[in-house]
């Protein structure tokens, strides 16, 4: 009795792994990670993209005839923004 219980529970493991490993099976799989991909990123990108998790700043510049570096100066001056850059 043991044994043909013990081959029973092998053969439906087996018949299981080959369903799960056919080629239908692992596109279905595929199709439904990249469904649920895109659904995340929708989410992420909705929740970030509101008003509440933007930070408004106004900036007026009037320079004339200077250098990019005092522009971003003044920019990171009124907006609190930092900039990185190369001076050469």
């Amino acid at each position: 009795m043991k044994n043909h219980w013990t081959n029973a529970l092998y053969c439906n493991q087996k018949c299981l792994v080959e369903k799960l490993l056919s080629p239908q099976s692992i596109k279905r799989i595929l199709i439904r990670m990249r469904i649920i991909l895109v659904l995340l990123l929708l989410c992420t990108g909705s929740i970030f993209g509101t008003s509440e998790g933007q930070n408004l700043a106004t900036v007026s510049l009037s320079i004339q005839n200077g250098t990019i570096q005092n522009a971003l100066q003044q920019i990171e001056k009124q907006s609190g923004y930092s900039f990185v850059y190369n001076v050469n």
